[in-house]
């Protein structure tokens, strides 16, 4: 992966409260919760040109029956310029050199190509943890043309 620097601003501090809430909306399918940040998220990305949420697979989405990030953007125009390939082992079931070594784990929906070339992207997901998710989203999106790319993520 090339080098470069992400800016990613994290809303809270993955501790405390901010832990309980993401284990109960995203591990216990606690959908109601969802509402309880959602104003805050966008706020901090309605000034960007291109909204993209980190995307979940398929296996994920038949257990958990909702991507948590769209939880979020219900109020926002969002794009699902990126799909998540199939992993053998989710991120949060993986340690810290794991999760450094994941190769990319997502790929572009190429309608969506066009859409995003020139563009300033914000990408947006739950957690910040060895920023390697969003190092690939991000590089992904600018190999294919974005001018920039920029993160926000509920917690670090």
């Amino acid at each position: 992966m090339k080098s470069f620097k992400l800016i990613n601003q994290s809303l809270y501090s993955y501790d405390g409260v901010i832990k309980e809430y993401i284990d109960r909306y995203k591990f216990q399918g606690d959908y109601r919760l969802r509402k309880l940040v959602a104003t805050q998220i966008t706020e901090l990305i309605k000034k960007y040109e291109v909204v993209v949420p980190i995307p979940i697979n398929q296996v994920t989405m038949g257990v958990r029956k909702f991507n948590q990030v769209t939880g979020w953007l219900e109020e926002v125009n969002y794009t699902m310029v990126l799909t998540a390939k199939p992993k053998l082992k989710a991120q949060f079931q993986k340690n810290r050199s794991e999760r450094l070594q994941t190769q990319q784990p997502f790929a572009m929906n190429e309608k969506y190509v066009e859409m995003i070339k020139q563009k300033q992207i914000c990408l947006v997901d739950d957690i910040y943890t060895t920023g390697t998710t969003l190092h690939h989203a991000a590089q992904l999106l600018l190999d294919n043309g974005a001018q920039s790319v920029r993160s926000i993520t509920l917690a670090r």
